[in-house]
């Protein structure tokens, strides 16, 4: 499989959660990988995946790139035949800028786009979207798919910056090839996963993680009244290698969505499984008044805010029938994710703290 892709992969954003996970994989295969970080002076970032290539088939090298300076992304296309972009800001609170996640979006996006152009080497671009922009909304009728897109004149959650950033990148995606001369044209896919869960390779900041640690330490005395859909990292991971191979992924978007969970019985699949490790969260909702209340002056309850009450179902169809993923256990998933968070000190071990059990 990596044989006929010498020329090298490119991963852009490559210390980000999905991304050091995706060069995991590749490296694993025997792909030659260059990935992209923004200072090869942060050890924090650099080392980890350093030390992924170690007694690997394939090759990885670093190299410097910035979503916002077009001028370091020739250098980082030049030579690779497929590149998958996953870089994109993804904050756990919604700034009062827009442009801080939008620009960095669309005009990075832009930007990793003009270069494949200009190197004329590129075959594919798998560009990591959300399933933001295909909606979130209210979905008892009928499950949102891939011929869907987000609407910001919905209101709510839908016009806020995440999620136009995400609508916004990935619409100019599309468009950016599509103008293309054919003889300059490269082939795009979009893979859009929910709310990413699953064990992480690295100890470094990210907001899916943020999110479990917050349970996992008791952050909350009541949770908020929100559902989040979630996908399993690992499935993540096997949609953008198969999309940056299947001839049938040119042009698609998927859907990468396991099942719909309420924050509260996330809590509560957490604190049944640690409680006794010294780890407890509260599955108390909180009442509707209050979250409006703290949302006039907390930016993060401000989006809890605009999710409450909100079940949006996602339909997986195309992801199992086109790219044969069947998606894992995204409940297995949040648990093997809260362990690995403890073992890699993102979340500090407590006395009784005794691991995972495994059963021969």
């Amino acid at each position: 499989m990596g044989s006929k892709y010498h020329a090298g992969v490119l991963v852009t954003g490559a210390s980000g959660y999905i991304a050091t996970s995706i060069v995991n994989d590749l490296l694993k295969k025997g792909f030659s990988v260059r990935g992209t970080v923004r200072s090869l002076k942060n050890p924090g970032k650099v080392n980890p995946l350093k030390s992924l290539a170690d007694g690997k088939p394939g090759k990885l090298e670093l190299v410097e790139a910035d979503l916002l300076k077009p001028e370091t992304w020739r250098s980082a296309v030049s030579g690779c035949s497929h590149v998958l972009h996953t870089a994109s800001p993804f904050p756990f609170e919604q700034p009062a800028d827009a442009d801080v996640v939008i620009r960095p979006a669309v005009d990075g996006t832009l930007n990793v786009l003009k270069a494949c152009k200009e190197a004329g080497c590129v075959e594919r671009v798998v560009v990591t979207s959300s399933i933001a922009s295909v909606g979130i909304r209210h979905t008892p009728e009928k499950p949102l798919n891939e011929n869907d897109w987000t609407d910001p004149n919905n209101g709510g959650i839908e016009g806020e910056p995440y999620v136009l950033s995400k609508l916004m990148a990935e619409k100019a995606a599309f468009d950016f090839v599509k103008s293309l001369p054919e003889k300059e044209r490269f082939e795009l896919c979009t893979v859009l996963p929910g709310y990413v869960v699953g064990p992480t390779l690295t100890d470094q900041p990210a907001t899916s993680l943020d999110t479990i640690k917050r349970i996992m330490v008791g952050g909350d005395l009541l949770v908020p009244d929100v559902n989040l859909t979630f996908v399993d990292i690992r499935d993540v991971v096997d949609a953008h290698l198969v999309c940056m191979t299947s001839p049938k992924a040119a042009g698609q978007r998927y859907l990468v969505v396991d099942k719909v969970q309420a924050y509260a019985a996330v809590c509560k699949l957490l604190n049944d499984e640690f409680s006794s490790q010294g780890y407890s969260s509260s599955s108390r909702l909180a009442p509707r008044f209050l979250i409006r209340l703290m949302s006039l002056f907390d930016k993060a309850a401000r989006t809890m805010n605009l999710l409450w009450g909100i079940v949006c179902e996602y339909d997986n169809t195309k992801l199992k029938e086109e790219l044969g993923i069947q998606p894992r256990d995204c409940r297995k998933a949040i648990i093997d994710m809260a362990y690995s968070l403890i073992d890699n000190g993102y979340i500090e071990k407590r006395d009784n703290y005794r691991g995972r059990i495994v059963v021969i």
